[in-house]
């Protein structure tokens, strides 16, 4: 528990920035607006907020930093589909932006443990998701780009499930909060699909991005203990000195007390 204390305790004033830009989004912009540059400003700055929490805690182009390095790229490829989808006519580009995303969030999650029960359900809420919206869309290429997507984004959420750990540990604490994230996703993005193809939803805008802004807010605190996590996981593999040299390159190993090495 002291470490968890710890950890908190490090990470949330670097969550400030991302809290407050949140804050003021929802305060400007309660409605979406399509091609304005200060909703596109104000829509962004708190996923920069979040790339930036994730380099704090480390990056380098060691195994033990692997996990940060996806979700950074994760999160940049999701900072692009921010952009693309202010824009009229760029949502499918947007789309294929969030998928790259949701590649990226899924291989960071890994694909230990299997938990194939959890892919199994996974699965058939996807199906019914799919069939629920897409049908329903103008062209035959947004089914087949839908398709896809929906594919992806569920295989991410059962990866995030999958290595959740309900234990008293830092590592239970940010394995859930990825859960979660990931969870969130799969919420905004349905939210997204209802709105353009079967109904407009009342309070859009609010109820996606906050369900968005919640997302990349638990699956970038994920990385607080994602190099002691890898550090077990090469040990395992017979890697052990070359994951903690990594570390230790980079900082002590102590969540919130990690330097970015150039």
């Amino acid at each position: 528990m002291t470490h968890i204390c710890n950890a908190l305790k490090s990470a949330g004033p670097r969550l400030v920035p991302f809290l407050k830009s949140a804050a003021i989004f929802f305060i400007l912009f309660p409605e979406k607006s399509p091609g304005h540059l200060l909703y596109l400003l104000f829509k962004c700055i708190p996923i920069c907020c979040l790339i930036g929490f994730v380099i704090s805690h480390g990056l380098s182009l060691s195994d033990a930093y692997a996990y940060n390095r996806r979700i950074l790229i994760g999160l940049c490829f999701s900072l692009l589909g921010d952009i693309a989808l202010v824009f009229d006519g760029f949502f499918l580009f947007g789309m294929c932006l969030f998928a790259v995303a949701q590649v990226a969030y899924a291989w960071a999650f890994g694909m230990s443990p299997l938990r194939p029960r959890v892919g199994l359900s996974a699965s058939l809420v996807a199906v019914a998701a799919y069939l629920s919206v897409f049908p329903r869309a103008n062209s035959v290429l947004m089914r087949y780009v839908g398709l896809v997507y929906t594919a992806l984004i569920f295989v991410m959420f059962w990866r995030a499930v999958a290595r959740v750990r309900f234990e008293k540990s830092l590592g239970g604490c940010t394995s859930l909060a990825g859960a979660v994230g990931a969870a969130l996703f799969v919420v905004s993005d349905f939210c997204i699909a209802v709105n353009k193809f079967v109904t407009p939803l009342p309070h859009a805008n609010a109820v996606i991005m906050s369900t968005y802004y919640g997302a990349q807010l638990g699956i970038a605190f994920s990385v607080l203990d994602s190099q002691l996590d890898r550090v077990v996981s090469l040990s395992a593999k017979g890697s052990d000195n070359d994951a903690k040299k990594g570390l230790l390159k980079n900082g002590n190993g102590f969540p919130g007390k990690r330097v970015c090495a150039h």
